[in-house]
């Protein structure tokens, strides 16, 4: 059996539904952390740095 590869694109469908959802609820955070729970921890890092919060393991 070949390996599969790990996919990192988003489909046009996949772009399509998280719009929907936007749509449907009005709460772009929701939806985001519904479609892409799994984030891993540097891109996470990354978005606080930009929005300002705090960062990582800081009280």
């Amino acid at each position: 059996m070949l390996p599969t590869r790990r996919r990192t694109a988003i489909t046009a469908a996949e772009k399509l539904a998280v719009l929907d959802a936007w749509v449907q609820c009005g709460n772009i955070t929701a939806v985001i952390k519904a479609f892409y729970s799994g984030l891993d921890e540097f891109a996470q890092e990354q978005r606080r740095k930009i929005l300002g919060g705090p960062p990582t393991g800081s009280a």
